[in-house]
């Protein structure tokens, strides 16, 4: 009944390979080291699973508490951004997932009794919603309200910031213990 699992995931593997840039119109991080698809499909793949993995280790060890709302939604914003500004052939529409979560996650803040880095989700969210509009703006109707390489240095120092907050002070940790590896 339905189908395969192997069939949905084939759509998004062959999907990968019809656009032959490392980036496209979004300012990913490929966008400042260039676009040389053949060599860096493969390099941009294997960092993106590092970093991921890296992140999957760091809540684990911290023990970061997913039951949360604000935790999981962090998370899972940085997680789909990550996956956008590394992931080869990434447009602004893979970011709308990120988008829309960062929001629900300031709603999220805003309505909780702990609004720690609430300002902070706010500018993230503005800028990420700003960058969507200059981004679509571009390709629709050829606006340059900003050009490529500023959008570029505004998204990624916003994902930097973004990072630093969330991993230094931004998760409630969980109480319970889980054993060490």
């Amino acid at each position: 009944m339905g189908l395969r699992f192997s069939k949905l995931v084939d759509v998004y593997i062959n999907q990968s390979d019809a656009y032959h840039y490392v980036y496209m119109n979004y300012p990913s991080f490929w966008a400042m080291i260039g676009d040389n698809y053949d060599y860096l499909k493969p390099v941009a793949i294997i960092i993106t699973l590092m970093i991921l993995f890296v992140e999957l280790l760091y809540i684990v060890r911290k023990k970061v508490d997913l039951k949360s709302a604000d935790n999981f939604l962090s998370v899972a914003v940085w997680s789909v951004w990550t996956c956008v500004l590394f992931l080869p052939s990434m447009h602004e529409r893979y970011a709308y997932l990120a988008e829309i979560l960062i929001v629900i996650l300031f709603f999220v803040k805003l309505w909780s009794e702990d609004r720690k880095n609430l300002g902070m989700i706010c500018v993230v969210a503005c800028v990420l919603q700003l960058m969507t509009c200059i981004q679509y703006g571009r390709y629709l109707f050829q606006n340059s309200y900003m050009n490529f390489g500023m959008t570029l240095i505004l998204h990624t120092s916003v994902y930097l910031f973004f990072s630093y907050k969330l991993f230094v002070n931004g998760f409630q940790k969980n109480d319970e213990t889980i054993d060490e590896f």
